[in-house]
């Protein structure tokens, strides 16, 4: 990336990433502090953010590094209330960030390869901005679970995990998860009135997060996946292949709302006009 930068001179830049770069090292030298004091010296204003997509109206607790860069001035770290009211309208403390109000019109899932419409009107504001004059999607497709998944989702209550899995039904793994602890997400139900944790790319297996439905006794389909990664309904994925593909396209995605955020702050520093857009009225109280 810093060869990129070095060769294309742009503007500004954006480098984002896990937060475990901070911890890495070049030559017994903190990476992110490498990267910055390079890029400095390239005569670029740089900032060092670790940012929670759950901050910026994307119902998901999500952290990650950006290291924002600009040639004209420094690059603000998003003021999350000051986003939520230019694009909600509301202060972010009224703004609704809960999985079921986020996933709930979307209705039952389909089988492989169909189309589906929504069930009911968006039932939060981030619902309506996913939607966004859409009418039909794609990708909330039935997920495969195991006969055994199916038996031990029943005992695990929203917000719950392995640990709520009865001894007598619960298999030689989760026995040894009980044992050494440590293991919040893992078959894990997200729970309807809090963000959900990371999404990763294995979120069409329950042993490797939170990935069971905050209602429904199932694994969340690719369709609420790219919701909770707030991704618009009107994209799809034109090329399916692999599974595994498709899915680490979806888990290893920035949140669009979360890019929003930095991108609005690059553009200031550039001194460029931010175009706001906001979200879609609701005429009826989010319920659930």
């Amino acid at each position: 990336f810093l060869e990129v930068i070095r060769a294309k001179n742009p503007s500004g830049f954006v480098i984002e990433n896990v937060p475990g770069l901070a911890s890495a090292r070049i030559d017994g030298e903190r990476l992110t502090t490498y990267l910055a004091r390079e890029l400095q010296a390239l005569g670029y204003f740089v900032t060092v953010m670790k940012l929670n997509a759950a901050d910026y109206l994307v119902p998901q607790l999500r952290k990650r590094f950006f290291i924002v860069g600009s040639r004209v001035s420094p690059v603000a770290v998003p003021d999350p209330d000051e986003f939520s009211k230019s694009v909600s309208g509301r202060s972010y403390d009224e703004y609704e960030l809960g999985t079921w109000a986020a996933l709930r019109d979307l209705g039952e899932v389909v089988g492989k390869g169909e189309l589906t419409t929504y069930s009911q009107p968006a039932q939060s504001q981030f619902a309506a901005l996913m939607r966004h004059g859409n009418t039909d999607f794609s990708l909330h497709e039935m997920p495969r679970m195991s006969a055994t998944d199916t038996t031990l989702i029943k005992f695990i209550p929203p917000g719950g995990n392995y640990m709520d899995v009865p001894d007598e039904y619960s298999t030689q793994r989760i026995m040894n998860f009980k044992r050494t602890g440590g293991r919040t997400t893992t078959y894990g139900r997200l729970h309807p009135l809090r963000p959900a944790y990371t999404i990763n790319t294995y979120f069409r297996r329950p042993n490797v997060g939170a990935n069971f439905h905050p209602v429904e006794n199932r694994l969340i389909s690719v369709r609420e996946a790219m919701r909770l990664q707030s991704i618009p309904d009107s994209f799809s994925i034109s090329k399916l292949g692999p599974q595994d593909e498709r899915n680490a396209l979806v888990g290893n995605a920035v949140p669009p709302l979360l890019a929003h955020a930095v991108a609005r702050e690059l553009m200031r520093s550039l001194g460029m006009p931010v175009r706001t857009k906001k979200m879609t009225s609701l005429r009826s109280p989010v319920t659930v």
